[in-house]
């Protein structure tokens, strides 16, 4: 990990168990953030990064992040990437946060040494390990003293083999075939291309997807009151096996008594009824509400209403085992491109770019003309794949 001053002082009172607590949520969600890789920023992606600590401001409105990259390389250039992805960051915290205010993120580099921050990154990276099924990691850290008040500090790492799933049962599934349900999990039993497809490695990010995706098939078929009772997960003594079990209960199959679009509709009712997937009689299906639901705030985003929204309201009758779906869309106001601008451009000229584009300035705004200005800057070829992104802002 590399050299640091061997002491932290702290002058003053304590912080309080609030800043204390927001500070530490903080500092798990970016260390998790930034083993995904959450940002796309390759500078970023390819530093691997320890927030050893965070320290919030009493009103909690700034939060001093202390961060050093594996081994202490290239932290200047760790730190300017964590610098100018900091927007990005502060979004992606108070995603995961119940604060009314996002705090300000401040990076700096952790020079100094504190045993128990030692403790939360390995803690970190044991925990950062299990969840990907790796059960049998060793982390041993090292510290050695040096001169000049120094240490030096060595986090040795023996990954191990990751769990392999040996076997998944789901129990309360009367209507469907297991085989069935499965098929769509990306967990999958230890069989003969698991060497290959490594289908069979334990992960919990890969079983809550899973879990997801076994709600949504549900869903989709109309078992509206559909619920995961009880999700177990049992590892062999030797922490090489994982065992998966699932209660569920089905509930009864519902279907759509009636559906209506209300609300301020902009263009005539009969234009929007088009495009409702879901019919009277039918066997509900949320995968088609929602694809309704987006059709409709599609065609109106190309006609100008950039924030419209359309609300699903179901009122369910569960004697009669039947829905009815109210869609109430809202549109918002009518948006007026005022100004393009291109970031991040050092070398291709301006007009170049512009003339690509099929979203003029002071047109109204058109979902459909910026995701085709969007494809032709990228037939260009000046600019690696998936690399271009507009970003629409409000201006007051």
């Amino acid at each position: 990990m590399g050299r640091m001053a061997s002491n932290r002082f702290h002058q003053g009172p304590g912080p309080s168990q609030r800043q204390l607590r927001v500070g530490e949520l903080i500092r798990r969600t970016l260390s998790d953030v930034l083993l995904r890789g959450d940002v796309h920023d390759p500078d970023l992606n390819r530093h691997s990064i320890t927030v050893g600590e965070v320290k919030a401001s009493p009103d909690l409105k700034v939060a001093t992040v202390y961060v050093m990259p594996l081994g202490g390389h290239d932290a200047q250039d760790a730190l300017a990437a964590l610098r100018r992805n900091t927007r990005a960051l502060r979004h992606l915290v108070a995603k995961a946060m119940t604060l009314k205010y996002a705090p300000q993120l401040r990076f700096q580099l952790d020079e100094t040494f504190d045993r128990l921050a030692l403790d939360k990154v390995t803690q970190d990276l044991a925990r950062q390990y299990n969840n990907r099924g790796k059960y049998n990691v060793e982390i041993d850290p090292q510290v050695t003293r040096l001169d000049r008040n120094r240490v030096d500090v060595t986090i040795a790492v023996d990954e191990g083999k990751a769990a392999k799933i040996r076997h998944i049962n789901l129990i309360g599934n009367d209507s469907f075939e297991q085989d069935e349900i499965l098929d769509t999990w990306e967990s999958r039993e230890s069989n003969w291309l698991s060497w290959y497809r490594r289908d069979d490695q334990y992960s919990r990010e890969k079983l809550t997807g899973d879990l997801e995706k076994l709600r949504n098939f549900y869903l989709d078929r109309g078992y509206i009151d559909f619920s995961d009772d009880n999700v177990q997960v049992a590892i062999s003594p030797d922490r090489r096996d994982m065992f998966l079990t699932a209660g569920i209960t089905e509930g009864d199959q519902y279907t759509v008594s009636k559906i209506q679009i209300t609300g301020d509709t902009v263009l005539p009712k009969e234009e929007l009824d088009k495009f409702l997937t879901v019919k009277e009689g039918s066997i509900f299906s949320r995968r088609l509400l929602e694809l309704t639901s987006d059709a409709i705030v599609a065609t109106l985003g190309n006609i100008g209403y950039a924030f419209a929204q359309v609300n699903p309201v179901p009122q369910v009758d569960r004697d009669a085992r039947t829905v009815a779906i109210d869609l109430q869309v809202v549109p918002g106001p009518r948006v007026n491109v005022r100004r393009i601008v291109f970031k991040d451009n050092n070398r291709t000229k301006d007009e170049v770019l512009r003339r690509e584009l099929r979203q003029f300035e002071g047109a109204w705004y058109s979902q459909a003309a910026i995701d085709r200005s969007k494809i032709r800057l990228q037939r260009l070829g000046f600019f690696e794949n998936g690399s271009v992104e507009i970003e629409s802002q409000p201006v007051p």
